[in-house]
């Protein structure tokens, strides 16, 4: 099977892992292919996938397809299948087929996938992405490092909201700092070793290695400091690959892992990746269709973090949540701040009560679009990170600066408004006795969006 990324590049400790200021750059250092822009004035968005696989749901239409192509011209195409993906009791589900393509050097996944919808359109067929924790890629400005921050609280000191039910997130996973390790002595955070556990710095020089290294570490901190119980599971492609990276049938696969388990109600993702149009996801999609048509996952809920490309472009996961057939099983959080006006001359730090919505805008790396329907602020959010290492900044002049981390930090996504999001839907289903959905169902009724200003203090 190819690696992950690239062909030929298996080691995790090579120079070209260090992070790239470019996009073009970053692309070319860990093989994986930005769509082709819209056009020249208005660039599409960045997709990575891996170049020689295609997931589909029709395998034997992919193959008579296959077949047609290659009796036109013989040796086009080569198909194998690789991998088969069909969830415990769900029997009449097509499940998942995975392809590894070779044959025509020309033609990697998203070429194949086209070729083989231009002679059937309606073959559910499309190159298997990879999702990521949603850096400015591709975006107005660069991505957004974390900065240290000394004011560190106390790690194992928080109230529980006693809603009687836990929260999943599916990430990067856990560094087991000290903080880490006494969050989960104190109960309430749970997480596999060694299958769940991220290694911050895998060469030993000293430098945490990536752009999102610490991030599900950074997230699972606000879920548990909020008071909900925690359960982590680690989906990034290992061994770590330039920045995180997760397959997309990664992502489903934790997904079902964590709905098995009864007692997770409420499921946090905060990496995600767009569609091209004309070869919509595959594997993500199916199972979005099949979790909300479960009644097990009739009182379940879906946070995720709407990406920080500053687009109006569908981000999934989270972009289910403009489609009618998932129901309000999905909430696509964006990042607002609450500080700045929607409109010149407004001053929200003195705006009036009660909150006015519409003194509030988009941070300026936040996606958005009808299909938010959260806000949070992810300006500037402090959680704990990497401890007794240094990151390196890349500087506009081309040279590099470090910072020293001491397992604390803050930093700015949509990545960290969506917990936020969470924890407030959390805590209003604690007061009302409400499961996840039913609480989000009432949050939401009526409104195009939900608002969750910050806390006063």
């Amino acid at each position: 099977m190819a690696d992950p990324i690239i062909d030929g590049i298996n080691d995790p400790v090579s120079s070209w892992r260090r992070r790239k200021n470019s996009i073009e750059e970053h692309a070319d250092s860990i093989g994986v292919f930005p769509c082709l822009p819209d056009s020249a004035e208005v660039p599409g968005p960045v997709i990575f996938y891996r170049p020689d696989e295609v997931l589909t749901t029709d395998p034997a239409g992919v193959l008579q397809t296959v077949e047609l192509v290659n009796g036109i011209r013989p040796g086009r195409i080569g198909l194998e299948p690789i991998a088969e993906y069909r969830p415990e009791k769900a029997e009449s589900d097509p499940g998942v087929t995975t392809f590894r393509v070779f044959g025509d050097p020309a033609l990697d996944a998203v070429e194949l996938a086209h070729v083989l919808r231009h002679y059937r359109p309606d073959l559910p067929v499309a190159p298997h992405h990879l999702l990521t924790p949603g850096q400015r890629v591709g975006g107005n400005a660069p991505p957004l490092p974390p900065f240290a921050d000394r004011a560190k609280p106390a790690a194992a000191v928080r109230s529980r909201l006693g809603v009687g039910w836990r929260a999943g997130l599916v990430d990067t996973g856990m560094i087991e700092t000290s903080d880490v390790q006494a969050m989960a002595a104190a109960g309430g955070l749970r997480y596999r070793v060694p299958q769940d556990v991220e290694t911050p710095d895998v060469d030993g020089d000293g430098v945490i290695d990536f752009e999102s290294t610490g991030h599900g570490t950074f997230i699972s901190s606000q879920l548990w400091r909020s008071g909900l119980d925690v359960d982590v599971v680690r989906v990034v492609v290992d061994p770590p690959m330039g920045d995180a990276f997760a397959e997309e049938m990664s992502i489903v696969r934790a997904v079902d892992s964590i709905g098995a388990d009864p007692d997770v109600k409420l499921i946090v993702i905060c990496m995600g990746t767009y569609e091209l149009v004309d070869l919509p996801l595959v594997g993500l999609r199916a199972a979005a269709r099949r979790w909300a048509a479960d009644p097990a996952f009739a009182d379940r809920l879906v946070v995720c973090a709407a990406g920080n490309g500053t687009r109006s472009d569908r981000w999934f996961p989270a972009g289910f949540s403009a489609d009618h057939w998932t129901g309000d099983l999905f909430v696509a959080v964006g990042s607002a701040d609450f500080a700045r006006p929607a409109v010149e001359g407004v001053d929200c730090a003195k705006a009036s009560e009660p909150f006015d919505p519409w003194r509030i805008a988009p941070s300026d790396f936040s996606n958005f679009g009808t299909w938010v329907n959260a806000w949070a602020n992810g300006v500037d959010v402090h959680s704990h990170y990497a401890e007794a290492l240094d990151y390196r900044y890349d500087l506009p002049d081309g040279s590099a600066d470090t910072q020293p981390f001491d397992g604390w930090a803050r930093w700015s996504g949509t990545s960290f408004a969506a917990p936020r999001a969470a924890s407030r839907i959390a805590e209003h289903a604690a007061a009302q006795g409400l499961d996840p959905r039913a609480a989000w169902r009432s949050m939401a009724l009526g409104r195009p969006w939900v608002l969750f200003p910050p806390k006063a203090r």
